[in-house]
């Protein structure tokens, strides 16, 4: 899915409707999850624009009115580097164990 408003085009984005607390008093609110992140110009344009939800070519909705940014979020991973090599190189050495495996049993391999 992706939003198009002003002239920000965001793909990869998921859209939750929800009810928020501004001011105290509830208001309609929708959440954003920007698979790729998000720029300072498309959040601009989400203020300042209407928003048209799009599957493809179809359109999924139009939303106005959602002109209040109330909080930004980010979200890391944390990885290992050493284990993701380690599973790369298990990966790897089974092949050549394979590999090897078949070039002995066709004589090509000697001691």
């Amino acid at each position: 899915m992706f939003i198009e408003a002003g002239n920000a085009r965001i793909d990869d984005v998921v859209v939750l409707g929800e009810t928020r607390f501004y001011k105290s008093l509830p208001h309609s609110a929708l959440r954003i999850k920007f698979n790729g992140g998000v720029t300072a110009e498309q959040l601009a344009d989400l203020a300042a624009n209407d928003w048209r939800l799009m599957e493809g070519d179809v359109e999924q909705g139009v939303h106005t009115g959602y002109n209040v940014l109330e909080s930004h979020e980010a979200t890391f991973i944390k990885t290992d580097a050493v284990r993701e090599e380690n599973e790369i190189l298990k990966t790897r050495l089974s092949q050549l164990s394979a590999e090897l495996a078949v070039y002995k049993s066709k004589g090509s391999v000697t001691k």
